[in-house]
């Protein structure tokens, strides 16, 4: 491609057309802290804008601006640094000269010609090396409208990522907000004017017992105060080990294989790790039967509840047919009055509720007690069944906005290197 220019354009190396390229150093001994920065020379760690700012020093060995390159570990990302630093071993400085080669349009093309790079297979790049990394070079006047013209082109580009980024964080805001309101009663309130909102009080007496109103009170004895606000008339505040049955897995013997050369569904939390579906049907592992008698685990039926009890906790999946687990798990065998659907959701929703009854020094674990007393607020099995379609049918379409956003983001990206390939044969411009 470098060969296909406009007929005035040059082909340069890198050497030919920098005033000086350098290798950062080692970190100044007088290295100061980020916040006390008046009067003093940034030290940079990387070539990513000031995500690699270390801190502050006395001295700068960069003294012009020059455009930095990261060269080791993570290769290939730019930026143009314009005051006075000290670099550090990671980075590549180039300095153009500015008769012939101008800064931006240098970084552009650092940008566009450096691959971009992670992980100890990736070679370190090198003085020799970048110097002789070959660039297309248009008369200084052209350089400088195609800089003006990229700049316009990738402020717009940029804005456009900035707020595709907002939609993309607050796509789990807007899924918690939703479970929030579905425990809360507030997610059917609207299609329910006719309940008459009952506040449940938070505060736990001696004996633990839930005050409903004046003279009234629940059996329900939790741990501590977890249910804080107002429910719908008509629902319950009832523990899961009054839902369901709890059921702990169980890991047989890995030494001998006959174990795990059946075709029961093991499941462990590494098969959860990264797992956005509901249900789960098989793991990657299996279990025989005779794996499944030298194990504590027990045959889960269809719909039991996947919860993971500890490292870590809150992975939470329906299994779709029968199936085990290890000892990673608390499973709950929800009763037939209790939608397992609506529990999938107030787990999913309670992670830090649960963590909150953790316990463990080396590592935290809910017990199958503790498991077994977590609150849930339960409305009428028709009512858990509204909540249950309505976060379906709000969850996808989040999914799909989510789905449009990254596509966007990667068609803005392949947008960029369009136009830079586009400025770099000379069609940016006429």
């Amino acid at each position: 491609m470098i060969n296909n220019i406009p007929k005035d354009w040059e082909v340069k190396m890198l050497g030919e057309v920098c005033e000086s390229i350098s290798a950062g150093g080692d970190k100044p001994n007088n290295i100061t802290a980020i916040k006390t920065q008046e009067n003093k020379i940034p030290i940079y760690a990387n070539g990513i804008s000031n995500d690699g700012l270390l801190g502050y020093t006395d001295t700068a060995t960069i003294k012009k601006p020059a455009v930095t390159i990261s060269a080791r570990g993570t290769i290939g990302f730019v930026c143009v640094r314009y005051e006075p630093y000290f670099p550090v071993v990671r980075l590549i400085s180039a300095i153009p000269n500015e008769n012939i080669l101008n800064l931006e349009f240098l970084r552009y093309t650092l940008e566009f010609f450096i691959p971009k790079g992670e992980g100890s297979s990736i070679p370190q790049l090198t003085i020799p090396t970048f110097k002789q990394i070959k660039i297309p070079l248009p008369p200084l006047e052209v350089q400088k409208a195609i800089v003006k013209k990229l700049e316009n082109a990738f402020a717009h580009i940029d804005e456009a990522v900035r707020h595709l980024r907002a939609v993309q964080t607050n796509i789990p805001r807007l899924k918690s907000s939703l479970l929030h309101c579905a425990f809360s009663g507030k997610l059917t309130e609207s299609q329910n004017q006719s309940n008459e909102v009952q506040t449940l009080k938070s505060v736990v007496g001696v004996e633990g017992e839930f005050e409903r109103e004046e003279g009234a009170t629940s059996p329900f004895k939790p741990l501590h105060p977890l249910i804080r606000e107002g429910i719908p008339q008509g629902w319950e505040v009832k523990t899961l080990g009054e839902i369901g049955k709890v059921v702990s897995g169980g890991t047989p013997s890995t030494s001998n294989k006959d174990n795990f050369d059946g075709e029961i569904a093991w499941i462990t939390p590494a098969d959860l790790s990264g797992y956005k579906e509901k249900y789960i049907s098989k793991g990657k592992r299996n279990l025989s039967e005779q794996g499944l008698k030298n194990s504590s685990a027990r045959l889960l039926p269809p719909n039991s509840i996947l919860f993971s009890s500890r490292a870590p906790i809150g992975y939470v999946a329906i299994a779709s047919n029968s199936l085990c687990t290890n000892q990673g798990f608390k499973n709950l065998i929800p009763n037939n009055n209790v939608s397992s659907e609506y529990i999938y959701y107030f787990l999913l929703h309670s992670k830090r509720l649960a963590e909150s009854v953790a316990s463990g020094t080396t590592f935290k674990e809910i017990s199958a007690t503790n498991f077994s007393k977590l609150p849930i607020p339960l409305p009428p099995l028709a009512t858990q069944n509204q909540i249950v379609q309505i976060l379906e049918s709000k969850f996808a379409h989040l999914e799909k906005l989510a789905q449009f956003v990254n596509e966007s983001l990667e068609n803005l990206q392949k947008l960029k290197s369009l136009l830079l390939n586009q400025a770099f044969k000379g069609e940016l411009i006429c």
